[in-house]
């Protein structure tokens, strides 16, 4: 429970950072630039991490279509945050919550309780009433931005689910991701080249490439602990966690409505894994008794 927590938080912080980030700096380094050199970070955190490469690698050719899809994906959603303010980006990404939560029942034959659900149902209507109420910025989103969100939306949801149902253990993930980086790593190359793009990056670039790869590795581990519906419940908290920041940044009291919504977020988080903290209180209590008893008996 307390690993899952931490990766909820890292994640959390990780994807809020990158929204705040890549909305309020404008960077003059190419978006491939970027994540090529996120992937060459990525590249080098899982060699640590995996060992006997020779025997584990490429022993599965399903990653080459997630490969393809998180390329995709990536800079639909860099092209994106760029365009609109931090709160606007994560509002839309919320779409991933029914999204995933669908793909999930078909193709991992995953039951939701009542319960789930219903806590899944107010977390998205909250945070569609959070984009009306809020408005921090008069910023007006074009279709086309809309139309690229929910194409990055159909593809998050896709691959996480796809990543999940291939992912068997920490050190699959590790292996998985290092595929994954050699395969992205020559295609950005190439984009760069053919746009005659520059593989010089700033400083900013950098901060950007380090978020984006820290970002990689925290969805695989949380696919792994926490699942997909679970990773993409943490882009709730984070529209909490950037409309609020935002509200600061611009000087702005959020309204009452907005706070209540705020609330129903967050306590909705916790009612979807009510189940998971009660069979790990119990787990935690039945590990206790023996030391108890012991202790009594002595």
């Amino acid at each position: 429970m307390y690993s899952q927590g931490l990766i909820y938080f890292l994640l959390c912080l990780q994807f809020s950072t990158f929204s705040l980030l890549r909305s309020i700096l404008k960077d003059t380094t190419p978006i491939c630039t970027i994540l090529l050199y996120s992937e060459v970070i990525k590249l080098i955190i899982c060699c640590f991490f995996v060992n006997d490469i020779k025997s584990k690698i490429f022993t599965e050719k399903i990653i080459i279509v997630p490969t393809f899809l998180f390329i995709i994906m990536n800079i639909i959603s860099y092209n994106v945050i760029s365009e609109i303010s931090a709160t606007s980006y994560v509002t839309l990404m919320q779409l991933k919550l029914p999204a995933t939560c669908i793909l999930s029942y078909f193709t991992l034959q995953q039951n939701f309780t009542c319960q789930k659900v219903f806590s899944i149902f107010l977390i998205f209507i909250c945070s569609v009433n959070i984009c009306k109420e809020k408005q921090v910025t008069n910023q007006y989103i074009g279709n086309k931005n809309i139309l690229f969100s929910l194409l990055e939306v159909i593809l998050s949801s896709i691959c996480g689910v796809y990543l999940q149902k291939i992912f068997r253990g920490k050190d699959h993930i590790w292996i998985r991701n290092l595929e994954l980086c050699i395969f992205s790593i020559p295609v950005y190359i190439i984009l760069v080249h053919n746009n005659e793009s520059t593989f010089i990056t700033t400083h900013t670039g950098l901060i950007f490439s380090v978020i984006a790869a820290s970002g990689g590795i925290l969805v695989a581990l949380s696919l792994l602990h926490c699942g997909a519906v679970g990773k993409t419940l943490v882009s709730s908290v984070s529209l909490v966690l950037v409309t609020i920041i935002e509200h600061v940044l611009y000087k702005k009291i959020p309204r009452f409505n907005t706070i209540t919504f705020y609330t129903i977020i967050i306590s909705s988080i916790f009612y979807y894994n009510h189940d998971l903290i009660k069979f790990y209180e119990t787990n935690s209590l039945h590990s206790r008794r023996p030391l108890l008893e012991e202790e009594s008996g002595m």
